[in-house]
């Protein structure tokens, strides 16, 4: 189980709220039901909390564009058999392809993701048996034995409440000698909209709620790595700042490619998207129109037991 407390950055009256609230989750043992936590999860991004998601390519879609460039960048793939783990609308995936892999196979945990996944591939006539998509869970994917010379997998991580069990998938389904590439949140990531969200939002509601986030920094993920015994392990950093042209935008991108889950203790629809619009005025008065990006890179490479026939 991951922490029990928020992992990354806020300001510190928040910081303490939001623990308090973490704590009293952690005495009624929500925080330890990991199928509900997945659950919802998979119901933000499939839209069922608020359509926010629903702009996730057209908000986020540069923002993320740009992480996968930097991923792929520091991974050779060309002619290579590719697993995209948490895929999302297929970012990672599509540029992979465009950068030489002969096959790919992009899992999410959301249907509504998979669907905008095997739309693109229609809309743009490419070979549905050389990129695919399915629905499984990164946990524990509908994948048999060691079958991918690469896993990639791009902010996806931190959403996971065992991390150290995906990094474990990850090694058992790269044949001996693959390479893994992650992308996932710092603790700085997001900090300015999650701290205005979380000043805001009706805390009334939000109770013993535990928000599925769990950034990451550099020697944790290193760590994680370690445990599951990958060699010639890289991990670096970069932070940056989101520029947009007014605070209402800025919300925007916030809520798309968050999915807005965070707003599933909500009882109604109508609720939900009223606590969003004062949320989203919160941002115009306080002028947010920067938002922190904040990501750590690593990558490892699976060892060759050269006691094992692999044949």
């Amino acid at each position: 189980m991951n922490n029990i407390f928020w992992g990354g950055k806020l300001t510190i009256p928040i910081k303490i709220l939001i623990n308090t609230n973490f704590f009293i989750s952690w005495l009624l043992g929500k925080n330890k039901n990991i199928p509900a936590m997945k659950h919802r999860i998979r119901l933000g991004y499939s839209g069922t909390y608020t359509n926010h998601v629903n702009l996730y390519d057209k908000t986020g879609g540069k923002h993320y564009s740009h992480i996968a460039e930097i991923l792929l960048n520091d991974i050779e793939i060309k002619g290579k058999t590719i697993l995209d783990v948490g895929c999302g609308t297929g970012i990672v995936s599509f540029l992979a392809l465009e950068k030489g892999a002969s096959n790919i196979l992009g899992i999410d945990l959301s249907r509504k993701m998979i669907k905008s996944c095997e739309k693109k591939v229609i809309d743009n006539n490419l070979d549905s048996t050389i990129i695919q998509f399915k629905q499984t869970d990164a946990e524990s994917p509908i994948i048999k034995g060691s079958s991918f010379q690469v896993v990639l997998s791009s902010l996806m991580l931190g959403f996971i409440p065992n991390q150290l069990k995906v990094i474990q998938e990850i090694k058992r389904v790269l044949e001996p000698g693959g390479l893994v590439g992650i992308s996932t949140h710092g603790p700085e990531h997001y900090w300015e909209a999650c701290d205005a969200t979380f000043r805001i939002i009706d805390k009334k509601i939000a109770i013993g709620y535990r928000v599925e986030f769990w950034p990451r920094n550099e020697i944790e993920i290193k760590s994680l790595f370690k445990k599951c015994d990958f060699k010639n392990i890289k991990v670096y950093r970069l932070k940056w700042k989101e520029q947009f042209d007014s605070p209402e935008k800025a919300y925007d991108f916030f809520a798309a490619t968050s999915s807005s889950w965070w707003f599933s203790k909500f009882p109604t629809y109508n609720r939900r998207m009223k606590e969003s619009r004062r949320i989203r005025a919160y941002f115009k008065l306080k002028g947010i129109k920067r938002i922190s990006m904040d990501v750590i890179l690593a990558y490892g490479e699976k060892p060759i037991d050269k006691k094992v026939n692999y044949a």
